[in-house]
């Protein structure tokens, strides 16, 4: 009897120890403390660093700038692999020194023709026509208890990461036009020209910019605006070869580093006297 007790005492502590370990194993991933919001994204991207990638794939290039900028980092996976780009292949070169990270994530997309942009709390990778939809589509709220036009624009600005401009011509009206609109779970773009809207004026998007202007104003501007520029996309299944490592310039380079002239381009031949 007293063998039998000791052999159940026995299966009820392996019992035990596995049901513990099985539920360790399953327990859930906590979730990401890097979560930043989009003007955090911002600030973080303005930060200055070194960087030297060789040969990496898209996968590495994401897994690299969310570890240097600690914030989460995402790609439109469906769109770049119709342009023929293989997350998995490695395309990607870039060499940065004392440079801004943003600039570096750019030279480093430029040659597959990508970009990226932000999108909630995210940094969103693709090519501009599809990180511009992520943008105007993402889901926003509005609560104007009859707040101002301004700061109803920028919290939207501050919570979606999108280029929301309201046009200096029309701040003083602006300022004393209440927003007396609640919207829940709207698509960014339809939310700003819905408060644009009710406080009697227009919006028009020139490439990833919404702008609140007046409605003769928008106007003028919607034949070059919203979307009706002709656009050039990608074209699908061509043959993608890695270009060769593109140097970001310094900060505070002389020109070139400021986003002026490019020492290697030669000058124009000086007419003779």
């Amino acid at each position: 009897m007293r063998r039998l007790l000791i052999l159940r005492g026995l299966f009820a502590f392996l019992a035990c120890s596995i049901a513990c370990v099985l539920v360790s194993s399953a327990a859930p991933t906590p979730k990401d403390a890097a979560t930043k919001s989009a003007a955090q994204l911002r600030q973080v991207l303005d930060e200055i660093g070194d960087a030297t990638l060789e040969n990496q794939s898209l996968v590495e290039l994401a897994e690299f700038f969310k570890t240097k900028l600690k914030a989460e980092v995402r790609y439109d996976n469906a769109t770049i692999t119709s342009m023929g780009i293989d997350p998995n292949t490695p395309l990607f070169n870039l060499k940065m020194r004392k440079a801004k990270y943003r600039e570096g994530l750019k030279m480093a997309l430029a040659p597959m023709s990508l970009t990226f942009g932000i999108v909630g709390s995210a940094v969103y990778i693709g090519p501009e026509e599809s990180v511009i939809h992520a943008q105007m589509r993402q889901r926003v709220s509005v609560n104007g208890d009859a707040t101002d036009l301004a700061t109803v624009l920028k919290a939207m600005g501050n919570q979606s990461g999108a280029n929301l401009v309201l046009d200096p011509r029309i701040e003083e009206k602006a300022s004393n036009a209440a927003v007396k609109l609640k919207l829940e779970d709207v698509a960014l773009e339809t939310a700003v020209r819905l408060v644009a809207e009710v406080s009697g004026f227009a919006t028009v998007r020139m490439g990833n910019v919404l702008m609140v202007t007046s409605e003769d104003r928008a106007e003028k501007l919607r034949p070059i605006a919203d979307g009706r520029m002709p656009v050039t996309l990608p074209i699908a299944n061509l043959p993608v070869v890695a270009p060769p490592i593109s140097e970001v310039p310094p900060l505070g380079g002389g020109l070139a580093g400021q986003g002026g002239l490019n020492p290697n381009v030669p000058e124009a031949p000086k007419k003779k006297d």
